[in-house]
């Protein structure tokens, strides 16, 4: 089975950086905020981080956030082979 896509449950830092490091490498990313109401936010929090990228790399480095897609919530995520949980304890 090839994995072709995934979800990411939890938008902080760490989240973020495993979705950024998953679209990277080709991968089509569902990414959830870990509280509700945190899709705007978490959008704006991946926008500033491709724009960091962007600075320091190159618009092409910045091109793997197109395949980042923010949701509201879990029940959003379908047809994902594989599940991180990236959400503070």
């Amino acid at each position: 089975m090839e994995i072709t896509r995934i979800a990411v449950v939890g938008c902080g830092r760490m989240g973020r950086g495993i979705a950024l490091l998953a679209a990277q490498h080709k991968l089509q990313v569902i990414a959830v905020p870990g509280r509700a109401g945190g899709q705007q936010r978490s959008r704006e929090r991946f926008l500033g981080d491709r724009e960091r990228v962007e600075k320091r790399a190159g618009a092409e480095a910045g091109a793997a956030f197109d395949r980042i897609e923010v949701v509201e919530k879990i029940e959003d995520v379908t047809d994902c082979a594989i599940w991180i949980e990236s959400i503070v304890e």
